[in-house]
């Protein structure tokens, strides 16, 4: 088993692969593959079994594949430290599952929107016979979603900087918010002050 991410609809699941000299894929690594060595170090699969020692085929390159289809761009192997390469290569994964994710939403946060959209709900239609008399409360509500849409604004700002500081693009930032990338860097540039933003790679 490589690195897992699961949701309720999805599950991503990734691994590391050599990348042979004509060009296919060798066989995915594993942890169950990790051959521990005299110094207990780990040496990752990949590195023993594609090093071209002992009849083995050399690996001319590594890359992350996922169960969905996705694949990384590919690394070279790095001999002597294959565990920086995994690093890597599993960052790459990561942004990849965040990026596909990010128009998904958990089952938990639905849940509590729905709840809370229900009791508002409640407060702003007329009241039905047999409602509690103090049911009705449009003033309430709209008190209500007026606070929840200043502390939704802030958290979709801080969102925003933080994306783009960790060097997601404006292009998926968009994605997830549903907008063109235009509008997002229109709405949302102020929030990103200046030398914290990186060059974005799609601009």
């Amino acid at each position: 088993m490589g690195w897992v991410h699961r949701d309720d609809e999805t599950t991503h699941e990734g691994w590391v692969v050599a990348v042979l000299p004509d060009g296919t894929e060798g066989t995915r690594d594993s942890f169950d593959d990790l051959p521990f060595m005299d110094e207990g170090e780990v040496s990752w699969a990949w590195s023993v079994k594609y090093d071209g020692k002992h009849e083995h085929p050399r690996a001319r390159g590594v890359r992350a594949v996922c169960l969905c289809g996705w694949a990384s761009k590919t690394l070279r192997p790095t001999w002597a430290a294959p565990e920086e390469a995994e690093s890597e290569l599993r960052e790459l994964w990561h942004r990849h599952v965040e990026v596909s994710l990010s128009g998904t939403m958990p089952d938990r946060l639905r849940r509590l929107l729905d709840e809370l959209d229900d009791m508002l709900g409640d407060m702003v239609f007329p009241p039905r016979e047999g409602s509690e008399p103090d049911a009705f409360r449009p003033l309430v509500a709209l008190h209500a979603t007026s606070e929840l849409r200043f502390r939704l604004d802030s958290l979709q700002n801080r969102g925003v900087a933080s994306a783009i500081r960790e060097r997601y693009t404006w292009d998926e930032v968009a994605g997830a918010l549903g907008i063109t990338r235009q509008s997002a860097h229109q709405k949302f540039r102020h929030v990103v002050t200046e030398g914290e933003s990186p060059a974005d790679p799609a601009s």
